[in-house]
């Protein structure tokens, strides 16, 4: 019997995420432990998700998924890099996983692995540190077909996998990476177009998935906006240099146009340029409004959030429990009983609830009184 992990978002549960787990259980067994590891209140793009996390677990449980952790904040809202680094680092102090899985563009392991190596090696990392330094400022991609032509990730699910097994690798992780070739046709940046349009997704989620998410409403991204706007004309751009994602002359950029905005989108894509994408700027701005320096991102994740579980999950909690080198919080008053590093950690995700709560008009205490699912 295998145990394999799924890093994801799940905003919202669609067809396709449904496709993958049938995939996994078809490769590896019907007795298959499917660890789903999954972004909490906001996700990768620097955004609130669509719908509460707990939601999203209870319908990933019911399309297949055996256990649902929590990758918390800010790891699941930093760059590629980090993102991918600090879900496997916690799937690693987990222990007891075999193979994780992942879909991608390019569909070809052993070429994403040599794209790995690639990003990893000292000749690549040194040409990147001193990029720019002689007058002319290089593209990553130029760098690295310069050192090994052709193969440099381009696409969103290439470029997160290349970073799964980069990270895999300087984990030395006996767990085995496993890709597939993603299929079009499934689409969360789509399922969220509708829902926010208030048009009917059911063609793109399964049944099981809309009854749960019909238990809510969609996060009203309007109030995010509002808090973030004002965070940014209210802070001193010092300050703002401090917080992640905001270095590079960011800080400043993000700053000189807050002023002659009057929308968070408008102030977003009068800073996207050459040099930074939307992602980028969306990623910095929910750092300051949250409170995140540059370092954080780059310690490792000491605890996560059991979300929702079945009998399977369960088991292999029971297994690893004793076991497994990071902290699993069942309950999220049981947060503040922690170690002291691990608190401060959770502390800033739970910020990040905090901040979806508002945004919801739910009251900051109910996050305290929600179990998980347990099915």
């Amino acid at each position: 019997m295998k145990t394999v992990a799924i890093i994801c978002e799940y905003d919202p549960f669609h067809l396709g995420h449904k496709k993958q787990i049938d995939l996994v259980c078809e490769r590896f067994g019907a007795d298959t432990t499917v660890i789903s590891v999954m972004s909490g209140s906001t996700v990768q793009r620097g955004r609130l998700s669509v719908y509460p996390k707990h939601l999203r677990a209870e319908a990933a449980i019911k399309n297949g998924s055996d256990l649902v952790l929590e990758l918390p904040y800010p790891y699941c809202s930093s760059s590629a890099e980090h993102f991918a680094r600090g879900a496997v680092a916690l799937i690693s102090e987990l222990g007891g996983i075999d193979i994780l899985a992942f879909g991608s563009e390019n569909g070809n392991l052993a070429e994403l692995s040599r794209a790995a190596d690639v990003i990893r090696s000292e000749e690549y990392l040194s040409a990147i540190r001193e990029n720019g330094k002689n007058g002319h400022i290089k593209s990553a991609e130029e760098i690295f077909r310069s050192l090994s032509g052709d193969g440099f990730p381009t696409t969103p699910n290439d470029i997160l996998a290349v970073e799964y097994i980069a990270a895999l690798k300087d984990e030395s992780s006996n767990i085995l990476p496993f890709t597939y070739k993603r299929e079009e046709g499934y689409s969360a940046s789509r399922s969220r177009e509708l829902i926010y349009g208030g048009d009917d997704a059911s063609e793109m989620l399964p049944e099981s998935a809309i009854s749960v998410f019909e238990k809510s409403t969609p996060t009203d991204i309007g109030a995010y906006e509002s808090v973030a706007l004002h965070t940014i004309r209210t802070t001193d751009v010092e300050i703002l240099s401090s917080y992640y994602g905001m270095n590079g002359g960011v800080a400043g950029l993000i700053k000189a146009n807050a002023e002659n905005v009057s929308s968070l989108d408008e102030l977003i894509f009068s800073c996207v340029n050459k040099s930074y994408t939307a992602a980028r700027i969306r990623r910095a701005i929910l750092s300051s409004v949250l409170g995140v320096k540059a370092e954080t991102v780059k310690d490792r994740p000491l605890f996560t959030n059991l979300l929702a579980a079945n009998s399977k999950g369960r088991e292999y909690l029971n297994k690893i429990r004793k076991t497994a080198s990071i902290n699993i919080v069942t309950k999220t008053a049981d947060g503040s009983l922690l170690p002291e590093n691990a608190l401060k950690q959770f502390e800033l995700s739970l910020g990040a609830d905090k901040l979806m709560a508002l945004c919801r008009k739910e009251a900051a205490s109910e996050i305290f009184k929600r179990n998980p699912y347990i099915d």
